[in-house]
C-alpha cells in the first residue's frame, strides 16, 4: 500500500516541519508537498530527508506556520475517492463518470476505463441484476443480457465509457441524442 507521506499522519514525526501539530489536521489536511530537503533552515531538520513542508510562510512576511498545510492540494482527495475504483489489472481504473457530474438525471451508471497496455486487457463489472454495457465511444455493446461477474474486453491503448443499463433497455436515436427509454446517454 501506497502512503501519501504529505498528509501528517502517513508520515513519521521526524520528517515533518510542524510535528507538533500534526493533529490539527485530523489527517484530512496534508502539507503543501513532500520534498528532498528542507528549504526553509529548520536546524531538526537539517540532514533529514524527505521533508514534509509548504511554501506558504515564504509567501508573505508573518504568514502563519499553519499555511504548509495545504487545502487545495488535498481538499480534492475526497473527490477522487468517490470517482476511483480499482479492477483486477493493475493499472486499469474504473472511474464512475456520475460521482461529479451533479446537474444530470445519471440514472445509469457510467464508467470511463482505459487500457494503457499494448495488448487487450479484461476487467470485471459485478452485478446482481441483469445488465445490458453499452460503450459510448464505440457504440457499441460489450454485453447483453448479463450478470452475476461480467467481462470487459478492453482494446489496446484505448478508452472504453460503459453505461450500465438494465438487460433489454432499447437504445434509441433521436437528432444528435442517444436514449435508453426517455433518458439522454449521450450525444452524437
Amino acid at each position: 500500500m501506497h502512503h501519501a507521506l504529505f498528509y501528517p499522519d502517513q508520515i513519521e514525526e521526524k520528517y515533518q516541519w510542524l510535528p507538533q501539530l500534526k493533529d490539527l489536521t485530523n489527517g484530512i489536511i496534508g502539507y503543501e508537498g513532500l520534498r528532498k530537503t528542507d528549504d526553509m533552515n529548520n536546524p531538526a531538520l537539517k540532514g533529514i530527508s524527505p521533508v514534509a513542508i509548504g511554501d506558504g510562510p515564504k509567501w508573505v512576511a508573518g504568514q502563519p506556520q499553519e499555511s504548509m498545510f495545504s487545502l487545495y492540494s488535498t481538499s480534492i482527495a475526497g473527490v477522487f475517492g468517490a470517482i476511483v475504483n480499482k479492477t483486477e489489472v493493475e493499472g486499469i481504473l474504473a472511474l464512475n463518470c456520475n460521482a461529479t457530474d451533479f446537474y444530470a438525471e445519471n440514472k445509469y451508471p457510467v464508467y470511463l476505463y482505459y487500457n494503457p497496455y499494448e495488448g487487450a486487457r479484461t476487467v470485471t463489472y459485478s452485478s446482481d441484476n441483469s445488465i445490458d454495457l453499452f460503450d459510448l465511444v464505440s457504440k457499441k455493446y460489450l454485453a447483453k443480457g448479463e450478470h452475476g461477474n461480467v467481462s470487459i474486453k478492453l482494446p489496446a491503448a484505448k478508452a472504453v465509457l460503459v453505461v450500465v443499463l438494465p438487460a433489454g433497455t432499447r437504445l434509441k436515436a433521436e437528432g444528435s441524442k442517444i436514449k435508453a427509454g426517455n433518458t439522454v446517454i449521450a450525444y452524437k
